[in-house]
Formats: structure tokens, C-alpha cells, sequence
């Protein structure tokens, strides 16, 4: 669960990177791919990071991820 609580974290600082102006829409975007795409990356040697991942891509809450894309 430490691993969970961790990913959870730093989609918060992301986040919260975007709403204190560290950095901009795109960049949000790009951080927020970039976990994805190591998810995915590791998922299956790793098969909790990709349980993680499906769990996050369900979820819209609390608020949808990417915000520059549609």
C-alpha cells in the first residue's frame, strides 16, 4: 500500500504544482503522462502498478486528470 499512497502523492503534487503556478496546463498534462507511461512500463513486471493505474483511469475523481486534452 506504501507504493499506492506514494503514486496518490505525487498526482497531488502534480496537482497542486498546476494550482500554485509551478507549472502550466501542458506541463500538468505532460507529468501526468509521463506516470502513466511508467505504470504502463512496469506493469508487467510489476503487476500492482498496473492494478493502480486501472484503478486511477476508472476514477474521476476528484477531478479528471488531463485538463488540456478535449
Amino acid at each position: 500500500y506504501c507504493e499506492g499512497d506514494t503514486l496518490n502523492l505525487m498526482g497531488l503534487y502534480i496537482r497542486y504544482a498546476l494550482l500554485t503556478g509551478l507549472t502550466d496546463v501542458a506541463g500538468h498534462d505532460a507529468s501526468l503522462l509521463s506516470l502513466e507511461a511508467y505504470l504502463r512500463e512496469h506493469g508487467t513486471s510489476r503487476p500492482h502498478l498496473s492494478e493502480f493505474l486501472d484503478g486511477w483511469r476508472a476514477s474521476d475523481r476528484p477531478a479528471p486528470g488531463l485538463l488540456g486534452l478535449g
